[in-house]
């Protein structure tokens, strides 16, 4: 039978693992929101210019703020402006946990080898909300990890999809001479 170290030791280890695929989960969905931006400003510089706009902006949130009026100052009130609303909305309600567990202190006692994060949850609305906690490290909480990062893939099947569809359009439409977004073939072979 196992000890309470060795427990500890594995829900420790399936922890660090689901983090790590949480972390690359988001980033890889910053980058397509970037491809937004990219067709919004209708950049051709191999997205130097759209890289360079979206370092500008210091939080996430600022920078999916500015991608969403990029795509409306492009498409007004029309679908492709409601549907990167949806995929912004979506986005930010998947990593709200981010900043908890990569900011994190984390503790471990010495005798059980049980892990905890002492971080803080910032609570957007009407006067931003910030408050320390400390949650213990649980075989829950790597489940709970996992199962946003299945939600983030899903999503990023769907924005890339999207992101085809919509350069598509700005084709037909003329806006675009040219794909400026080059698409992964693996999410549109069925």
């Amino acid at each position: 039978m196992a000890t309470s170290i060795e427990r500890n030791e594995k829900i420790i280890d399936a922890f660090q693992s689901a983090l790590g695929r949480y972390v690359m989960a988001v980033s890889n969905n910053e980058s397509i929101f970037i491809a937004f931006l990219v067709l919004a400003m209708n950049d051709s510089t191999g997205a130097d210019a759209s890289m360079s706009i979206w370092f500008q902006f210091q939080s996430t949130r600022a920078r999916l703020d500015m991608v969403r009026n990029a795509v409306r100052a492009v498409f007004g009130v029309r679908a492709p402006t409601r549907r990167v609303d949806e995929f912004v909305t979506r986005f930010k309600g998947l990593t709200r946990q981010r900043n908890y567990y990569v900011h994190a202190h984390y503790n471990q006692d010495p005798v059980t080898g049980a892990m905890s994060a002492s971080g803080w949850n910032i609570f957007e609305g009407k006067g931003e909300v910030v408050r320390a906690s400390t949650k213990p490290i649980t075989k829950g909480m790597c489940n709970e990890i996992t199962r946003s990062c299945d939600l983030l893939d899903e999503l990023n099947h769907e924005m890339w999809k999207y992101l085809e569809r919509l350069q598509k359009q700005l084709m037909r439409e003329r806006k675009l001479s040219e794909p400026l977004i080059v698409l992964p073939p693996l999410y549109f072979e069925e």
